[in-house]
């Protein structure tokens, strides 16, 4: 476990290194490592309780004609400590997440489809958690179901209610087709 804590500390301090030079320069081109930062803090009620704190990197992108489009992909690592058993635990996690929300045309709508790999230091467990649902893109709710991949699932289905926020959103990509029928 040592080693894949290792190469997740490894990934993420490259990517604040990888892109220190790009703060702040609005159009930045596509970088694999994002273009803004995401913080982020949930709840979920699952057989537990679960407080969760999320940092981590984001490439977003917007579209505006007849609407607005936004789309984000994020990744990152997370803290979660887990009130609902007997005994007190903690989870250090890895989370990739992809969003897209649509205020154009007449219906709005948002998703949010998340995976996250979970360790829980105290029983040392590993889980694998996929994650979808609705998105109004700085407020989730979210369904998922915990995969075990050793020990029990103390988890099982869980409803989540998660809080983003996305810094630096001025260096998203836009793009603009310039149609706008109803002016």
């Amino acid at each position: 476990m040592k080693v894949k804590l290792q190469i997740l500390v490894f990934t993420f301090l490259y990517s604040i290194w990888g892109n220190a030079q790009n703060i702040g320069e609005p159009g930045m081109e596509f970088n694999i490592l994002g273009n803004s930062w995401l913080v982020g803090a949930g709840y979920t009620k699952s057989s537990t309780q679960e407080l969760e704190f999320n940092l981590g990197r984001t490439y977003g992108y917007s579209h505006s004609g007849v609407g607005r489009f936004y789309s984000a992909a994020s990744y990152g690592v997370g803290y979660s400590p887990d009130f609902g058993t007997t005994n007190f635990s903690e989870n250090f996690k890895a989370f990739f997440s992809l969003s897209y929300l649509n205020l154009g045309g007449g219906l709005k709508y948002g998703f949010t489809a998340r995976a996250e790999y979970l360790y829980d230091i105290n029983n040392q467990a590993h889980y694998l958690r996929p994650f979808v649902g609705l998105s109004a893109f700085f407020v989730d709710v979210l369904y998922s179901y915990t995969i075990p991949l050793s020990g029990t699932n103390v988890y099982m289905h869980g409803i989540t209610f998660r809080l983003n926020g996305f810094f630096l959103m001025s260096n998203w990509e836009h793009e603009s087709s310039g149609v706008y029928p109803y002016q």
